[in-house]
């Protein structure tokens, strides 16, 4: 055998080694398949994986873990040292969007950057871009966007000369994709061509049999993070844990997982550490003649305390719909949003925290 033909070898066994590794990984760490309808989801996951150029469009509640599924599909693809890029297509202005898309050229307008900016789908070339919450992309923009993925090439803002890029595309969405195409908030013709296919992720309250695993999961993760010892969860603990309506998922489990872990530290995790779950405000406040009225206590309160506590259960209560929430608290959505990332809160009210090294990535992108 002649030295090219070594090199492509070693090549290809390397590239295998490093694709059995990360579906390994994957299923050890990172995705908990015990009950039978995630183990389907994964066994999907698996065959899309395969498949480097298919749209996929992955539906589910806020927290079940849609960013994880597309981060399985790109590390299981056949290219997982190439781009994983996301796009939040609900927090960003309409008429910022395309630029953030597909970038824009230098001098293009007032406040741009002198030399241009890639976008996202620059950006993620060779690998694989998501597109969250894609069911808040404005309509000009999804007639764009479905002329990228028919052509694989686009035009950055203000620019003459097209680029073309190799990308797959996968969309997340918290509602049905389907429903938001009748009510004619979304294109038909680009869900279909998105909805190429489609992993339906089940609310955490309907697959109960994950609950006590993914929570195991949790105590051993935050037991490496905080230089804990838990070893088991209490029967009594299990319990609470089964009975809770876990309207954030997966997302809502981890943060208590973790909430416990950072404050005590024990041998077992007992109902004591989640007494917290049922010290729930009453959902009914005081009404008062032009709605409801808050006492002010003779110590006096924290305000920006009480507004990201208002914000977090209209998130909880919605759903994690942000529309719905802006109407609760009687605020426009961009309003709602940069509250959001005021206050550190998720789309299912829960709090945010970023290690380090996410911050330094989010700012690098």
């Amino acid at each position: 055998m002649n030295s090219h033909c070594q090199t492509a070898v070693k090549g290809h066994r390397k590239v295998t080694s490093l694709y059995e590794r990360s579906i390994e990984s994957f299923k050890r760490d990172r995705f908990i398949s015990t009950s039978k309808k995630t183990a389907e989801i994964f066994e999907l996951i698996k065959r899309i994986a395969k498949v480097p150029d298919v749209t996929v469009l992955i539906e589910g509640e806020t927290g079940t873990g849609k960013e994880l599924i597309a981060e399985c599909i790109h590390y299981m693809g056949h290219h997982p040292d190439a781009p994983f890029i996301t796009l939040n297509s609900g927090a960003i202005p309409s008429g910022l969007v395309e630029s953030e898309l597909f970038g824009y050229e230098g001098g293009s307008f007032t406040g741009g950057l002198r030399h241009g900016k890639k976008g996202k789908f620059e950006m993620a070339d060779g690998g694989t871009l998501l597109l969250d919450e894609i069911s808040e992309l404005p309509l000009e923009a999804q007639t764009k966007l479905l002329r990228v993925l028919e052509t694989r090439e686009f035009y950055r803002v203000g620019g003459t000369r097209s680029v073309k890029v190799d990308v797959r595309v996968i969309a997340a969405s918290n509602k049905s994709l389907e429903e938001t195409t009748r009510s004619g908030q979304f294109r038909e013709d680009l869900y279909y061509r998105l909805n190429v296919s489609r992993i339906t992720i089940p609310p955490l309250r309907e697959r109960k049999e994950d609950i006590i695993p993914i929570s195991l999961f949790y105590v051993k993760k935050f037991n490496e993070k905080f230089g804990r010892d838990f070893r088991e969860i209490s029967e009594e603990a299990k319990k609470i844990l089964l009975s809770r309506p876990w309207k954030g998922n997966v997302r809502q489990l981890r943060n208590v997982i973790e909430r416990v872990l950072l404050a005590d530290n024990a041998k077992v995790l007992e109902a004591r550490h989640l007494a917290f779950l049922e010290s729930r405000a009453p959902e009914s406040p005081t009404q008062g003649a032009n709605g409801f009225t808050v006492k002010l206590p003779d110590e006096g309160i924290h305000l920006d305390t009480v507004i990201k506590d208002l914000i977090a259960q209209a998130m909880e209560k919605s759903g994690g719909n942000k529309a719905k929430a802006s109407r609760y608290l009687g605020i426009s959505k961009p309003t709602l949003v940069y509250r959001l990332q005021k206050y550190g809160l998720a789309d299912d009210g829960t709090e945010v925290r970023h290690t380090g090294e996410e911050r330094g990535q989010q700012a690098g992108q």
